[in-house]
């Protein structure tokens, strides 16, 4: 906090770590449009298991002592 009739002074720019956010955004939006190419292409179409499930979409979700299942899309 300033005090009276000073002004207050900007805090530091993290130029690193702003690059850093950015390079990690510029990844994420190229693999994304990557996988969308792809989906349009159809690429995923014939992978094996397709429509079966992964084995990860349920869960044990454990709560004091008991243990309850539970849907990863739920």
């Amino acid at each position: 906090m300033a005090s009276p009739g000073r002004p207050e002074e900007p805090e530091p720019i993290d130029h690193e770590g702003a690059a850093a956010r950015e390079s990690m955004n510029r990844r994420a939006h190229f693999v994304e449009i990557s996988i969308q190419q792809a989906m349009r292409r159809r690429e995923f179409d014939d992978l094996p298991g397709a429509g079966k499930p992964s084995g990860c979409a349920t869960r044990t979700i454990r709560t004091g002592g008991s243990a309850a299942r539970s849907s990863a899309n739920a």
